[in-house]
């Protein structure tokens, strides 16, 4: 008697109707280093000088920075410069700077103590840039719908869209990272990804599709994302969204404010992510209570 293998986590998570809201990296600063060719399931091993692996290891673990590998396309190509970004979207205004350097190590001569303010290091690029992830050797799903995703994005945005490695939410694949403001979608196919890009670079969000922005804390991240689909607040700019408790959010749009509470309950179980051994039950956030403030 054969044993059904389990759906792949993207697929099993679109079965379930597992919800987006709340799912975005709690990550909110970000240091973007373009590697090309293939990258190894730990991406920041593979083809990383040793100094630069111990400076982005530390980075992560003490500031919360979000080291990524990004890339033009798959396969193998031998850019003149390597493209380096340095990106907050905690910061009061989100900003992006972009570098170029010759060898991956003189990312060290960089003012990564930069990523720790509020202010950037130099001239900040308008953006957004777009990051489609697509490190199949983390989790196959990311390159299946990933890829397709990355493509789509290239076509809108062009040289605005790479791809990346993980960030986050396998199961949520085809994800998409807009930067500087660290908008995450998910679930998205080569349609849906051209409309987000479109979407946001007219100042718009998918809101189908928003898991939620990179820096908040999940329930944060729920509050603006179930509050934007209850009014219809689809502008990307001039929303600002502030923790005060476990489950509740401040948020404020043009001189309107809400206070948004959460309730966390627990969902279907699924895999969080292809190489899981076991299921386990999702965190789900819905729309508690909202209450008009000053």
């Amino acid at each position: 008697m054969s044993t059904a293998l389990p759906l792949a986590c993207a697929d099993a998570t679109r079965q379930l109707g597992e919800p987006l809201a709340g799912t975005a990296t709690p990550y909110g600063r970000w240091l973007l280093v373009e590697r090309p060719g293939s990258w190894a399931l730990d991406r920041l091993v593979d083809g990383v000088p040793p100094a630069l692996l111990a400076t982005l290891g530390a980075l992560s673990v003490e500031h919360g920075v979000q080291p990524q590998m990004i890339r033009r396309r798959r396969g193998r190509y031998a850019p003149e410069r390597f493209t380096v970004y340095l990106a907050s979207s905690t910061a009061p205004v989100p900003w992006l700077v972009r570098h170029e350097v010759d060898r991956l190590e003189e990312v060290l001569d960089l003012d990564l103590d930069a990523l720790t303010a509020d202010t950037p290091p130099g001239d900040a690029e308008p953006g957004p840039i777009y990051l489609a992830c697509t490190h199949g050797q983390f989790d196959p799903c990311c390159a299946r719908y990933g890829n397709p995703v990355a493509a789509a994005a290239a076509e809108v945005a062009g040289d605005r869209a790479w791809q990346s490695s993980h960030v986050g939410g396998c199961r949520f694949a085809g994800n998409l990272v807009s930067l500087p403001d660290g908008y995450v979608f998910g679930h998205l196919d080569a349609d849906t990804a051209v409309a987000a890009v479109r979407a946001r670079d007219n100042g718009e969000l998918l809101l189908d599709h928003l898991r939620g922005r990179a820096g908040l804390p999940p329930a944060a991240q729920a509050a603006e994302v179930l509050l934007r689909r209850e009014l219809g607040l689809t502008v990307a700019t001039g929303v600002t969204t502030t923790p005060i408790a476990e489950h509740t959010a401040v948020i404020q749009h043009g001189g309107r404010g809400w206070r948004v509470t959460v309730r966390a309950e627990e969902g279907a179980a699924r895999l969080a992510a292809c190489s899981e051994a076991a299921e386990s039950p999702a965190t789900v956030h819905r729309l508690a209570a909202v209450e008009a403030v000053a």
